[in-house]
């Protein structure tokens, strides 16, 4: 989900509005307290990680789950919101991420179905689509790979996993292990994808 609102946000890295490429800030990510919407306006990271880890720490503010080390500006101002921690679909974004009604609906309709049915590689398709290993001949989908045969899906599974694991089987890791795990996976999932996309 994260790495789709950063597709939305960033025109798939192109960037072209107010926010610069060198300003790491992939989901348009406000200062405390923005006057408009030019690049000063918008958070500024030192590297594209820290940029990640704040995209997965401002989600965090909306939908309850704790920051991982120390939180930027507007951080704080969203975590104070009387909906803060309460957002349960993504479609719930709209007019709270941003001004547009319609924008967590975009998010999902424009960028996230696409991507849970992202085209496989050339390599990976060949044996598949004259009935290879599968037995299952063409997948009738557009060349496209079904999501659960890509490793990005199943990369986010683990990542869903791994908190639930910990807190059922009382594994006993911190929450900052758990969280720079997860940061981990979100890296490979938007590395992997934006990868995909640029070829």
């Amino acid at each position: 989900m994260l790495y789709s609102q950063s597709a939305k946000e960033t025109a798939f890295g192109h960037y072209g509005g107010a926010v610069r490429p060198d300003q790491n800030n992939w989901a348009g990510i406000k200062i405390g307290s923005p006057t408009g919407d030019t690049a000063e306006d918008h958070e500024s990271f030192v590297n594209p990680e820290e940029g990640v880890r704040a995209h997965f720490n401002h989600m965090g503010a909306y939908v309850g789950i704790e920051p991982i080390g120390a939180t930027h500006d507007r951080y704080s101002v969203v975590a104070a919101l009387e909906w803060a921690g309460r957002v349960n679909y993504v479609e719930e974004l709209g007019g709270k991420w941003a001004v547009g009604k319609d924008y967590g609906e975009s998010v999902v309709r424009d960028y996230l179905i696409d991507l849970l049915s992202f085209p496989e590689s050339e390599g990976e398709s060949e044996g598949e689509s004259e009935g290879g290993e599968d037995g299952m001949g063409e997948d009738n989908n557009g060349g496209r790979k079904p999501f659960w045969k890509q490793k990005k899906w199943w990369a986010g599974i683990v990542g869903v996993l791994v908190p639930l694991l910990n807190h059922v089987f009382k594994i006993g890791m911190d929450v900052e292990t758990v969280s720079l795990i997860i940061i981990a996976i979100v890296s490979y999932i938007v590395g992997e994808a934006w990868t995909d996309a640029t070829h």
